[in-house]
């Protein structure tokens, strides 16, 4: 009977751990079918062979309300559709919805041309990419918020291994997390720039710069969870910004971000300056909760 008992038991976890998957990619294919059609209608910009970016607007303000309250409800359908798998599960599927709507338009060529390539427009898509993490912390808080209301994970879940809470003094656990956020933040910058190597007199592609920044942010958190483990996914997140930041800042650095044919804009000198601030953003945070779930299972934001 205790036999008969534990394979209905196996049987009824397993039947719930498919669930939970095809929940999961219902949240983020639902968040891909929104922001490809209601997020492009919203965001979009105004020239049609424009590039998906606050300065390719006019009306930004408006633009940004709208990403806001986009972002707010899928975030919150996403939570109540998979929260059982992670209570940040409707970030996670903003973000891909956002980085697969990014697509849709154009790269920064065509951003870097509308502004004329001056090196002051580095500040300016600083200034966005926090806009876009704003937008990424917001959806991790929603997400949380929606997944405790709804009672579909608690609050407390396992700690990462090696970082018990009750093994260490609060003075340890900041130096660690702190020591974590920095390990991702400089691995992140270092494979970006290795990934993107060979680019600078080629046109930009928006797929390798995808590609560069969701794998260099899994490959970070992964290598710094390994040596220097934290409990929350906020810790990996918070090198999001920081990457954002240092990326366009060490751009405005070089003083001549772009190469310049004939007057017009073609490709950017700087590996930093190929990628758009909304890719930086929702790529490198989906990419942050995919190592943080790999790595720690339930990992909690």
């Amino acid at each position: 009977m205790t036999a008969v008992a534990m394979v209905h038991t196996t049987q009824s976890q397993s039947g719930q751990s498919r669930q939970s998957r095809l929940a999961f990619h219902a949240a983020w294919g639902l968040s891909v079918a929104v922001f490809s059609t209601i997020g492009w209608m919203a965001l979009g910009p105004d020239d049609p062979l424009g590039a998906v970016s606050l300065l390719s607007r006019r009306d930004v303000w408006v633009a940004a309300a709208q990403a806001a309250s986009l972002a707010t409800v899928v975030s919150a359908i996403g939570a109540a559709l998979a929260g059982r798998m992670a209570a940040d599960v409707g970030a996670f599927a903003v973000c891909i919805g956002l980085t697969i709507m990014s697509f849709q338009g154009s790269n920064m060529t065509q951003v870097l041309m509308e502004r004329g390539g001056t090196p002051t427009v580095c500040l300016l898509l600083a200034a966005e990419s926090l806009f876009w993490c704003l937008i990424a912390v917001w959806c991790l808080f929603v997400s949380g918020m929606v997944v405790r209301w709804l009672g579909l994970t608690e609050s407390a879940v396992s700690p990462a291994p090696g970082c018990d809470p009750e093994d260490l003094d609060d003075r340890v656990a900041r130096r660690r997390e702190v020591g974590h956020v920095i390990i991702v933040a400089a691995l992140t910058l270092v494979l970006v720039r290795v990934f993107m190597a060979g680019s600078g007199d080629r046109a930009i592609r928006h797929g390798q710069a995808c590609f560069a920044v969701g794998a260099a942010f899994y490959l970070a958190v992964g290598r710094a969870q390994a040596f220097v483990p934290v409990r929350s996914a906020i810790w990996s997140w918070s090198a999001v910004p920081i990457v954002c930041i240092a990326a366009f800042v060490m751009s405005w650095a070089a003083s001549s971000p772009t190469v310049l044919d004939n007057g017009l804009v073609t490709v950017p000198r700087s590996a930093f300056l190929r990628i758009l601030p909304i890719t930086y953003a929702a790529a490198g945070t989906a990419a942050v909760l995919l190592a943080r779930w790999r790595t720690v299972p339930h990992s909690d934001g």
